[in-house]
């Protein structure tokens, strides 16, 4: 056994209580054969793959095992991504499960075998503050059992199943399964840490920065499939993969806020130019993200927990070095001046000029970061012959604008690759001949693209444009004339200062896009008071139904929160319903309508993803009903809420009580365009009723095309809600307490409540304030908790399982963190 592995192992000793030996590998042989067991049991019950899954997961517990340094990166990029609910039907259980348990399978089975072969290790002193932190996460794991049961005894009694929704026993299952699913594997991280403490932290915020990569990345998709990438003005909000938004919520903006700071935080400490590019990136991704979420949340969050983030590594910037001031001032103040006045100059072209004009402008702006230090000690007469031959391109230009189509945009493309090319070689050429001349030619580009400006304006928005847009490009060359005369320079040389100015720019202007490119936004911000007051009386009809002692104290149990507002809503209130039903050996779905005012989006929809169809499309099922009802059925272009484009047809079934009627019917519509290659558009197949308060049963169903194949899986219902997939569009209300502390406190009570506070207080008071201030992930672990909590003012997020393991998992690191990391080798403003 190597050195590396024992050192491995005695850590996972010590945490799972024991000193090595005997005892400690029955412990960790125990967790490892039950984790393996449960995963494979779990895979082979997989709607989709019910072979291939156990094999995969059997594949990646023993990669997990052999190389236990890649989960802390692989389970935060696969987080947002592994959950495939709307295929399979899955709700409490899902792949990310599976992947947690291989993790689990494949580390406690490489602990026991290096207990079995290493023998006995020495344990280490726990601090007594480590000894507080882990009794108080041992009484809120308490605290959650004991509501769990009692959310089985509210429920009416616990039974188990695959496919129970949010209104069933299942349900407390699958809120409870976060805080043990990091504890779970918590044993495991502190082991990677003791092995190689740098290494560990560096594989979990690669694992967060591709997080936030793919989270970001599967919303780009989803704008450009479904709404464009610049459209501001449709009310769609994405979603991302996170199917847990079926019924409304923000694990989106959980997500993006629990990750944003650490990604930033590991900006400013990169240490290469490329690093620091594909954090760069990432955060770029991330920003367009979190601006398209079109949540008043976010936009308070993420710069929340970045301001946070910033205060904290400023500090412990501060403790390597003497403060100053003087430097602070000369860092800070200049990129505040400049990015308020970009973002003057873009409120000013945006209305006329567009997204050109103002990609146009950005541009510029970049430039001119970089301008001033080539510039710097360049002879007069080069600075004369560059404005000179800015003169000479620009005219070269405006022919090419007038001759050309769309020549504004090639003049300003070519103009800015030319000068961006120039700066690099007057950096890479210092003293040189090529060098003498580049300025001046760096200078001769830059003039050339504020003319490009005025083209671009002129092309889009005409002489409007053209006449909003002179003030600010006027602007421009007086802000680097100063420079020039300044002899220190405005601000600040270094490629990182400019790049992230840049980038705070690249972001007012993403702002100023958003809320200037439609007036969703604006409306948004313009109904905050109703809405809050909304908010205000949901909390209180909620926390009204702890009408018991026992429920004050521990809450009405894990998950009851829509069982218990459905039965107290009022009539005209009650959301709609679903549930899988038996008439002996005949499976069937009964589905209940909502009495609430039941528009498109309002219909509660059991739904089934299909591929697209080709031709027209038919329908037969059977349905019993007790009174006249009406039938929704569509196929709809729809990623998870919103629909593009359907097919739909409106079924009146009448009433006989007890009697089963066929019906078919052919879906009325225009042809369905799936969109291109890079950006799909899902299709999507969905059954309602728009009768309020009615109860239609449905079995049988299939889906034909022209050769009446049926295209459905489980049409029958035979396999329970296998392939099946419930979704509410707009009614959300009802589905979430749309408060973090309420929903502790309904499902918890006091007590669980207080438990709670007392764990992320304290992680948040460590990493701030307390020993592990100093440590390199406590800036993002104070940032992530603060934006996070900051989303929970406005909505439950435990109540999704994915991202409230990631939530536990940080309050864990936070409460938990000892030894220092090396010092941060950038400044705050890097």
């Amino acid at each position: 056994m190597n050195t590396r592995s024992e050192s491995a192992a005695a850590p996972g000793a010590r945490i799972l209580g024991s000193s090595g030996g005997r005892p400690g590998f029955l412990i960790s042989l125990l967790l490892g054969l039950v984790c393996a067991a449960a995963g494979l049991w779990l895979a082979g019950h997989h709607p989709l793959a019910p072979w291939g899954a156990p094999l995969l997961f059997a594949a990646s517990a023993v990669i997990f095992g052999a190389w236990p340094a890649v989960w802390p990166t692989v389970l935060p990029m696969l987080l947002p991504v592994i959950g495939l609910a709307p295929w399979t039907g899955w709700i409490t259980f899902e792949e990310w499960d599976l992947l947690v348990l291989a993790v689990a399978a494949g580390g406690y089975g490489r602990w026991a075998l290096q207990h079995r072969s290493s023998g006995p290790t020495t344990s280490s002193r726990v601090s007594g503050s480590s000894k507080i932190a882990w009794l108080v996460v041992a009484l809120f794991a308490a605290a959650l059992l004991v509501s769990m049961a009692r959310g089985f005894n509210d429920a009416g009694g616990f039974t188990f199943g695959l496919f129970q929704g949010y209104r069933e026993p299942m349900n407390s299952v699958r809120l409870a399964k976060s805080l043990f699913a990091a504890l779970l594997l918590f044993p495991l991280w502190r082991a990677a840490q003791h092995s190689d403490s740098t290494g560990a932290t560096r594989q979990l915020v690669n694992g967060l920065a591709l997080g936030l990569l793919v989270t970001a990345a599967a919303a780009t998709w989803e704008r450009l499939a479904f709404t464009g990438l610049l459209n501001f003005s449709s009310d769609y909000r994405t979603t991302a993969l996170f199917w847990e938004m079926h019924v409304g919520g923000a694990a989106l903006d959980g997500m993006l806020s629990l990750t944003f700071p650490f990604v930033v935080r590991e900006l400013m400490v990169a240490p290469s130019r490329w690093r620091w590019l594909w954090m760069a990136s990432i955060l770029l991704l991330g920003a367009y993200a979190s601006l398209t979420t079109f949540s008043r949340a976010v936009y308070l969050s993420v710069p929340f927990g970045v301001a946070v983030m910033l205060a904290v590594h400023a500090a412990q910037f501060r403790n390597s070095q003497p403060w100053s001031l003087r430097r602070e001032m000369a860092t800070w103040l200049p990129a505040v001046v400049l990015v308020v006045a970009f973002a003057w100059g873009a409120s000013m072209m945006f209305p006329t000029s567009g997204y050109r004009g103002l990609i146009a402008l950005l541009g510029a702006a970049a430039m001119l970061l970089a301008l001033p230090a080539a510039l710097q000690g360049a002879p007069r007469a080069s600075l004369w012959i560059g404005i000179g031959l800015g003169a000479i391109f620009s005219g070269v230009a405006w022919g090419i604008a007038q001759w050309v189509p769309k020549g504004a945009y090639w003049a300003y493309a070519t103009a800015g690759v030319f000068t961006l090319t120039m700066l690099v070689l007057c950096q890479r050429a210092p003293g040189t001949r090529p060098a003498r001349i580049t300025p001046a030619l760096a200078l001769g580009g830059f003039v050339t693209m504020l003319a490009g400006i005025s083209l671009v304006a002129l092309h889009w928005g005409g002489t409007p444009a053209v006449t909003a847009a002179w003030p600010v490009i006027a602007m421009l060359p007086l802000v680097l004339l100063a420079a020039l005369a300044t002899p220190s320079g405005l601000w600040p040389p270094g490629w990182r200062w400019q790049s992230g100015v840049g980038g705070a720019m690249l972001l007012a202007g993403g702002v100023m896009a958003a809320f200037g490119g439609g007036a969703y936004m604006t409306e948004r911000f313009t109904t905050s008071s109703s809405d809050f007051g909304g908010r205000i009386t949901h909390w209180r009809q909620g926390l009204s139904m702890l009408d018991t002692a026992g429920d004050l104290a521990f809450g009405r149990g894990l998950g009851r929160f829509v069982d218990n507002h459905a039965f107290t809503a009022s009539v005209d209130r009650i959301p709609g319903d679903y549930r899988l039903r038996s008439d002996g050996d005949n499976r069937h779905l009964t589905l209940v309508g909502g009495t609430h005012v039941m528009g498109w989006g309002e219909m509660l929809r059991m739904s089934q993803r299909i591929p697209a169809p080709v031709g027209p499309m038919s329908v037969r099922l059977d349905a019993r009903a007790d009174q006249p009802t009406l039938i929704h059925l569509e196929i709809c272009l729809k990623h998870l809420l919103y629909s593009d484009g359907c097919l739909v047809k409106l079924i009146r079934l009448p009433a006989k009580p007890g009697v089963w009627q066929t019906v078919t019917a052919q879906l009325d519509g225009k042809p369905l365009s799936t969109g291109d290659w890079y950006a799909p558009r899902l299709v999507m197949f969905s059954m309602a009723t728009e009768s309020r308060g009615q109860r239609v049963d449905i079995d049988n169903v299939a889906l034909m095309g022209v050769d009446q194949t049926d295209v459905l899986v489980n049409g029958d219902f035979s396999a329970e809600l296998s392939h099946w997939f419930m979704s509410s569009d707009r009614n959300h209300m009802p589905w979430h307490m749309k408060n973090i502390v309420a929903h502790v406190l309904f499902d918890q009570g006091l007590v669980g409540l207080a438990l709670w506070c007392t764990l992320v207080a304290g992680a948040l008071a460590r990493v701030t304030l307390g020993t592990a201030r100093g440590h390199p992930l406590a800036p993002g672990i104070a940032g992530g908790l603060a934006g996070f909590l900051i989303v929970g003012l406005f909505d439950s997020l435990l109540d999704v399982p994915r991202v409230a393991f990631l939530f536990y998992f940080v309050v864990l690191l936070g409460l938990t963190l000892k030894t220092p990391g090396p010092r941060p080798s950038a400044s705050p403003a890097a």
